[in-house]
């Protein structure tokens, strides 16, 4: 079932792993890391219906005087509690965008002034 060519990470074939070197793997992982399962979860930045707008992405060499943020305004409606917060937006108009943003990408708008 399992195949006998070497695994690029453990340079050995899946035959040789036992449940030793799983446990030990497990245990490194948690000494580089912690253990993420006792993690307090962050409080979030942001509140469901708050207006935010979204960073734009620039291209490498794209002139750095214009803006940064979109112009559009967006207003979250679900925050998805994960290892980093991720919140999920919808438009003023009430149209949902498919896709999670965290909060590096969001800034939050007192007044738009518009």
């Amino acid at each position: 079932m399992f195949s006998s060519h070497r695994c690029r990470l453990w340079t050995k074939p899946p035959t040789l792993f036992s449940r030793t070197i799983v446990l030990e793997t497990i245990q490194v992982l948690k000494n580089l890391y912690g253990d993420l399962r006792n993690e307090k979860p962050k409080a979030p930045r942001f509140k469901i219906g708050d207006v935010v707008r979204i960073n734009k992405q620039k291209i490498h060499f794209e002139k750095e005087y214009e803006q940064n943020w979109r112009r559009e305004l967006f207003t979250v409606y679900e925050i998805v509690q994960r290892i980093l917060i991720v919140y999920r937006l919808k438009y003023l108009q009430g149209e949902e965008i498919k896709g999670t943003y965290y909060e590096a990408e969001l800034q939050k708008v007192v007044d738009s002034g518009f």
